[in-house]
């Protein structure tokens, strides 16, 4: 399998489960965001996007010139509503190559879900029974854990996922239940939703037994998750742990399963009502719950480590590496015991860290990673070079092909530490020779062989 999937899908955190075409629910904040598109392990597809200084001025250009387009059209009095929308998508790709219909959609549903923010904000902050508060979760930057305040509280394309629906079906629904609130929707004075109900309402036929705390608590759900994780990956990453006999008296990892993972959410508890500190109070406690469920701890120290390894785990694979890439063996092969993989509730940085930092910013992708471990606090280092791409793609390939017991080349002088583990240095031994004089020929092995056809299906 290679280390980079032979080419994992830039969506496969945004419904992998559906068509790849199907785009539509992106959210534009920071949701579960994945990798762009590598095809093989030592390139990746780089898409350049021309400047503009407002692209909101060269939009309504493009869309006005579209609209003329479609309404000089030959027939085009006789047309369905249906045939007129078709034909704008057509005009306004042919005057802006960025504005597809994927594109168009995009944004319509996006506004829809918008309208509900409002309500969003002013019921994410009443409790009940199975449900404690997260006012953090809110448009108004003096309350959002999101210093700008945040948009798009719905999460749309997350909470798609977590509601099991296909992105059709969750935004047939927020339509029908704006309809319901907003006089046929064909009124500029009801912008707003005053509430969730009618959203439930819609949502109901296809979410048994979901009622308005409910709701809330995928919505507090979708946004505590960490980065590239969903509640079922979460669950999985945590019962492939149970898997293990290094793990068999951590009994729990078993029975870790998407509904408890849900009710962790829904529980998080934070002694604050709202901004950034009592969100990170809210995460905090909604890890510890994954095997206490009871806590209402929300110190790093009370999330067990496995829980920290379990959404590492997924988060390389959102980035694209393959499973067989593991947190612990890339950290060593990275940078030895510079930083941890995972953190211990005092480091100042680890892997795992980096790994969110790179989900939660920039195009959230393998470059992404590179990029962050490049600077403060970690400025790694990769064959006593700056550590880009490309050397993160070499760092990867090493530990899937190296066996799990070696690790590729110490640089430093003197004898490595531990020792007799360092590839390089063993076959220097070996020959009689310097490391130095055999790293080469071992890297260009290494790349040689990850960019082998048929190398993603090997074992």
């Amino acid at each position: 399998m290679s280390a980079f999937a032979g080419g994992v899908d830039s969506n496969q955190e945004f419904f992998n489960h559906l068509s790849a075409q199907q785009v539509l629910f992106d959210d534009p904040v920071e949701v579960l965001r994945s990798a762009a598109r590598i095809p093989g392990p030592f390139g990746v597809d780089d898409g350049d996007r021309s400047f503009v200084a407002d692209p909101q001025a060269v939009c309504l250009g493009s869309l006005d010139s579209a609209l003329l387009q479609t309404a000089a059209t030959d027939g085009y009095a006789a047309m369905t509503s249906q045939q007129r929308w078709s034909l704008l998508q057509t005009a306004l790709t042919t005057a802006d190559s960025d504005l597809t219909a994927q594109v168009l959609e995009q944004a319509l549903q996006q506004g829809r879900a918008q309208r509900y923010d409002s309500a969003v904000s002013s019921s994410m902050s009443s409790g009940g029974l199975n449900y404690n508060p997260a006012g953090y979760i809110h448009t108004d930057s003096g309350y959002s854990y999101n210093s700008g305040g945040d948009e798009l509280l719905l999460r749309p394309s997350r909470l798609a996922v977590e509601l099991g629906l296909s992105p059709t079906v969750l935004e047939e629904a927020i339509l029908s239940a704006y309809q319901a609130d907003s006089d046929n929707y064909r009124r500029p004075n009801y912008f707003s939703p005053s509430g969730l109900s009618s959203l439930v309402n819609a949502l109901q036929p296809s979410v048994s037994g979901l009622d308005e705390e409910g709701l809330k608590g995928y919505i507090k759900l979708v946004h505590l998750l960490p980065s590239g994780v969903s509640s079922a990956q979460l669950a999985s990453q945590l019962n492939t742990l149970a898997s293990s006999s290094q793990y068999s008296g951590q009994s729990w990892l078993g029975s870790v399963n998407q509904s408890a993972v849900r009710t962790a959410a829904s529980l998080a508890y934070a002694s604050g009502g709202s901004g950034l500190s009592a969100f990170e109070q809210a995460q905090r406690n909604f890890l510890i719950r994954l095997k206490d469920s009871g806590s209402n701890a929300s110190d790093e120290y009370s999330i067990h480590s496995l829980v920290r390894q379990a959404v590492a785990n997924q988060q390389l694979l959102s980035l694209g590496l393959a499973a067989d890439v593991s947190l612990q063996r890339l950290a060593w092969e990275l940078w030895r015991s510079s930083y941890p993989a995972l953190s211990d509730g005092s480091a100042s940085a680890s892997l795992a860290q980096a790994l969110d930092t790179a989900l939660s910013q920039g195009s959230a992708d393998l470059a992404q990673l590179a990029t962050v471990l490049a600077a403060s606090p970690y400025w790694a280092q990769y064959r006593d070079q700056s550590l880009d791409l490309a050397g993160l793609q070499r760092a990867a390939a090493a530990v899937q092909i190296l066996p799990p017991d070696y690790y590729s080349y110490y640089p430093t002088s003197g004898q490595p530490y531990p020792a007799n583990i360092y590839l390089a240095q063993e076959l220097a031994g070996v020959v009689g020779v310097a490391a130095s004089s055999i790293i080469s020929s071992l890297d260009t092995a290494l790349q040689q062989t990850a960019a082998t056809d048929g190398y993603a299906a090997m074992t």
